[in-house]
């Protein structure tokens, strides 16, 4: 089967009348997650939904569904599914992780917090899982927790700079600017064209008397935005 096969139309349930051909749930499967990554989250779901009809105890088919209403925002239909699977399946930690990710977008990050500690008693070394741990103890202002939880995540080789962000921010709110100027070195070189990147950084060195490295930042984002304000702001308070 060729996934070309199932691009056109889009019309509702056009997707679903390959099961009369294919009856290879995987492969099904497999099209529903591709048609994920091109965002066309209604045909992915109407695919799954097709395996269901056919086989409603598919454990891939039923994660999978709760996955997608997910990215459809439809967070309370995909908790319904995914409770359910934490009771039918408790020791799968793709359960507990999706569940996770559903508690925190409704707001239940207390929940959320509690799922993913079951998803990480399983997967102890999957860093995006403390990742979601340290923004959902964050937003429940258990800061502590929340900076251990990222450098957690960071140690296991989680590389995303809104990470490195959200672990700075709490760091410069403890008065901890050079090890927030680390994250912020490592933040330029996977975002070197975001201006307010260079902008954090140059008032980090600021605080800590850099005002050399201060003022590099500056022109560096400068350069990007000659009208930014801020950053002339900060040129004009350089001492050198």
């Amino acid at each position: 089967m060729r996934i070309s096969t199932f691009m056109g139309g889009g019309q509702k349930g056009a997707y679903r009348n390959g099961l009369e051909i294919d009856h290879d749930e995987n492969l099904l499967l497999s099209l529903a997650s591709v048609l994920e990554e091109q965002e066309e989250y209604e045909d992915s779901l109407d695919i799954i939904e097709g395996v269901l009809e056919k086989n409603p105890e598919n454990y891939d088919a039923r994660i999978h569904k709760g996955y997608v209403l997910g990215l459809l925002e439809e967070y309370e239909d995909a908790y319904i599914i995914l409770e359910s699977l934490s009771h039918d399946f408790p020791d799968k930690s793709d359960v507990w992780w999706n569940l996770g990710w559903i508690e925190s977008s409704r707001g239940n990050q207390k929940e959320a917090i509690e799922a993913y500690l079951r998803a990480i008693a399983f997967i102890p070394e999957e860093p995006a899982i403390w990742d979601n741990l340290g923004y959902c103890y964050e937003m429940t202002g258990e800061e502590n927790k929340a900076t251990e939880a990222y450098f957690r995540s960071i140690e296991l080789g989680w590389e995303d700079p809104e990470l490195y962000m959200r672990l700075a921010d709490l760091l410069i709110s403890k008065g901890d600017y050079e090890k927030s100027l680390e994250l912020y070195d490592k933040i330029i070189t996977q975002i070197p064209d975001d201006e307010e990147v260079w902008k954090v950084r140059a008032d980090l060195l600021y605080e800590l008397s850099r005002f050399s490295k201060a003022l590099e930042s500056v022109n560096t984002g400068l350069a990007l935005n000659q009208n930014n304000r801020d950053m002339i702001r900060l040129k004009g308070k350089n001492p050198e």
